[in-house]
């Protein structure tokens, strides 16, 4: 990446008739009013109003520029994910963040939790488009260590959940696996076994939202 150059988001979100697509690195929060962005430092308040967003900025901001694109979209509904191949809900409790990681990843999904309660210490990352060949089935995603503990075969996907230990701990694993055309996108929920609930709930929600 060249100076000055932003780097691009992989996801926006779209809802009350408007699309934001973010500035990476961003994290982008419910509130009871609307949405919280924040990127390098800079935060804007979004407020829903009718149809409409109203907003304000800070953090030396200038505008929503400085954060993010704004687009009008035809959608009406409530704040959902948007890629260029599918679209797919926005669980409640979950913020979206730009992946602190190189990799395939889209975006990440963090848990609004307390240490102990129902999410806490989880994640949930869609990663893609991988080729057929590279990942032809959902065992392909399972890694050392991990045992099957469920498998479900739905229209729109296949999913699998596993369970292993981490730093001696008993973790779970959920991958669900989409195929659209020639490639395939994963979408990946995992914490710790007892606070998992509340990561595999919103996973399910998604790929059962999941459409092009």
């Amino acid at each position: 990446m060249s100076a000055g150059e932003e780097a691009r988001a992989h996801v926006r979100i779209a809802g009350h008739r408007l699309a934001l697509v973010p500035k990476a690195p961003f994290v982008i929060e419910r509130t009871a009013e609307g949405v919280q962005v924040t990127h390098a430092g800079m935060l804007a308040r979004l407020r829903v109003v009718g149809e409409s967003l109203r907003y304000i900025v800070d953090g030396g901001a200038r505008g929503l520029h400085d954060l993010m694109i704004a687009v009008d979209t035809d959608y009406t509904g409530p704040f959902r994910l948007e890629t260029s191949d599918f679209v797919c809900a926005w669980p409640v409790g979950f913020s979206l963040a730009s992946p602190d990681r190189d990799g395939p990843f889209l975006f990440d999904l963090l848990p609004a939790a307390a240490d102990g309660e129902s999410g806490a210490d989880c994640l949930l990352f869609m990663a893609g488009p991988y080729t057929r060949e590279l990942c032809p089935s959902v065992d392909a995603l399972v890694g050392e260590g991990r045992a099957e503990a469920a498998r479900e075969e739905h229209a729109t996907h296949t999913a699998i959940e596993v369970v292993y230990e981490h730093r001696g701990e008993v973790y779970r694993q959920r991958h669900a696996r989409f195929e659209l055309g020639d490639y395939v996108f994963v979408l990946t929920a995992q914490g710790p076994a007892a606070t998992f609930q509340l990561a595999s709930d919103a996973a399910r929600e998604m790929a059962g939202s999941f459409r092009t």
